[in-house]
């Protein structure tokens, strides 16, 4: 077993994020304390300061020990969860041998499945809100105003997070990620190499258009006024404010956001339906409780709320049901929830559904 960090965050095409929205590394925020010498894996968005350019496999392995042993972390031989591409290509899997893999608090979080766990839902829930928002017309704007702060992600929205993380990192972390999954999986059935948001990020990165450190990319600063960008012309006008009666409605929660009858209603139930059904199928596969899926996604994306979470919230009969309706099929851990929560208090005791058999 070797050590190892990902570099990760918000990927649709995948981008560079993961928790350290808050600090140098996530090890010392999981962690509160010393980490512990069993810890073999940690989550970071502290880049070197060159954005997408990490100075190749062995400059990111060099930035991630840099960062381990700031935070006080052992000296494991630390490796980037990166992969490579064309002649003697990388498979990031290949490079950190087997799990178990220990946190900071010396806890047991992932099982040797691709992406673990916050990178396969992450990666799936981005290219699905992108996607979506391509397909159903919203414009940018529309789009961050929904899957923003209505859902408890950080206020720049996915566009915004999009360009604070680079998108230039995209094609080379989507292709890693879909190397490495079964064809089953829903991302890999459902990603189109073809499709529009692809060919929409190939696009702006032969423009230059890779985020905030390439002077702009859905979103840009001139003389100081925001522009966003428009996907019908390629153009910038002045950035309009989303104007969405279900952005207001979700303070009355998330079933009253994906039960609005605007469009910004529509597109929250198509991003939280496939997303959580994403998750609520895959979670036996990738994790050893339902805690850790939720805990990875806000420690790993900064997710207010984790998938079980957010179902919760919705209801898991509820989620079910519309699922059914629509002729979608109902994972069975949601089948097996029926109309209880995941979660649920007992006095001071704080309990959770369990995987069956365990």
């Amino acid at each position: 077993m070797r050590a190892f960090a990902t570099l990760t965050g918000l990927l649709t095409m995948a981008f560079l994020m993961g928790t350290s929205f808050y600090g140098t590394s996530a090890v010392q925020a999981q962690a509160k304390a010393a980490p512990s010498p069993q810890m073999s894996f940690f989550i970071t968005s502290a880049g070197p300061g060159d954005g997408a350019n990490l100075g190749g496999l062995a400059g990111a392995d060099r930035h991630c020990a840099a960062l381990a042993a700031k935070a006080g972390a052992p000296d494991r031989g630390w490796r980037a969860y990166l992969s490579t591409q064309g002649s003697g290509a990388v498979n990031a899997r290949d490079r950190i041998g087997s799990g178990p893999w220990y946190n900071a608090k010396g806890v047991v979080i992932a099982r040797d499945t691709p992406g673990f766990i916050a990178n396969r839902i992450g990666v799936y829930w981005s290219y699905v809100a992108m996607s979506e928002a391509l397909q159903q017309g919203l414009t940018v704007e529309e789009a961050d105003s929904i899957v923003g702060r209505p859902m408890g992600i950080p206020k720049t929205g996915i566009f915004g997070l999009a360009d604070l993380t680079g998108i230039d990192l995209a094609p080379h972390i989507n292709a890693s990620m879909l190397k490495l999954l079964p064809k089953d999986d829903p991302f890999a059935a459902e990603f189109e190499p073809d499709g529009a948001l692809p060919k929409l990020i190939a696009e702006m990165i032969a423009k230059g258009r890779t985020g905030r450190k390439g002077g702009g990319g859905f979103y840009r600063r001139v003389d100081g006024a925001k522009q966003a960008l428009d996907f019908a012309t390629g153009e910038y006008p002045p950035q309009q404010k989303a104007r969405l009666e279900s952005a207001k409605a979700a303070k009355a929660g998330l079933r009253a956001l994906v039960e609005h009858p605007d469009k910004g209603g529509k597109y929250a139930w198509a991003v939280l339906s496939r997303t959580l059904s994403y998750a609520a199928r895959l979670a036996e596969e990738i994790a050893f409780d339902l805690p850790d899926v939720d805990r990875a996604m806000k420690t790993g994306y900064a997710w207010k709320h984790g998938p079980f979470e957010q179902i919760d919230q919705l209801g898991p009969g509820y989620l079910a049901g519309r699922l059914k309706a629509e002729g979608r099929p109902a994972p069975k851990l949601l089948e097996a929830a029926g109309e209880n929560a995941f979660y649920k208090t007992d006095g001071e005791k704080a309990l959770h559904l369990v995987f069956k058999g365990r």
